[in-house]
């Protein structure tokens, strides 16, 4: 796989991490990455998710917290895209950020819509059953490794929810959070 491209047909595939391969140079795609996050040609931000991911995977020395400031709001509004397979690429690049746990998602958990904990939801509770799935996995892992006082603080203010599905995940991430913080203790 070359850094600066793939093909098409690949990027629109999902590969599960153990398959998500090395960029060549990804220090040339650091560079180039948020021109396609922010392309409006889906194949581009399909690619983009891709080498996101292989960024985060293979090569966390490149993806630091100013990296992460960056591209995150981008990888938001693809969690926001019509086009399906945008959305699956952009939760597989979600689940891939936290899965390494090593980069703080902490700062986009917040009840407001724009957050990244708020878009999983969304996506969680109303969305196609192949998004779906992917997205209430990501929704699991955000809760499971987010501290659990900022989980429980941005999901106590969506419990009133106006759709039942949204509420119900709201109510799994508190019992998700309350449960993790048992062991540790809770200060909210």
């Amino acid at each position: 796989m070359s850094s600066g491209s793939l093909a098409v047909h690949s990027v629109c595939e999902f590969h599960e991490q153990r398959n998500v391969e090395p960029l060549a140079e990804p220090h040339v795609v650091t560079e180039s990455l948020e021109r396609k996050l922010s392309s409006n040609k889906w194949s581009d931000l399909c690619e983009g998710l891709l080498q996101f991911r292989a960024l985060v995977v293979h090569h966390t020395d490149e993806v630091g917290e100013r990296e992460l400031t960056k591209w995150m709001p981008l990888l938001l509004v693809s969690l926001a895209n019509l086009r399906s397979a945008v959305v699956k690429a952009a939760l597989l690049c979600v689940i891939d950020i936290l899965n390494t746990r090593q980069l703080s998602v902490a700062p986009f958990i917040s009840a407001e819509k724009s957050s990244l904990f708020h878009a999983l939801l969304e996506k969680s509770s109303f969305e196609k059953k192949f998004v779906m799935s992917d997205a209430r996995r990501a929704l699991y892992l955000l809760v499971d490794t987010a501290p659990s006082e900022v989980i429980i603080t941005s999901a106590l203010l969506l419990v009133k929810h106006s759709r039942p599905q949204f509420r119900a995940q709201v109510a799994f991430s508190i019992a998700i959070a309350v449960e993790k913080s048992g062991a540790h203790g809770l200060q909210v």
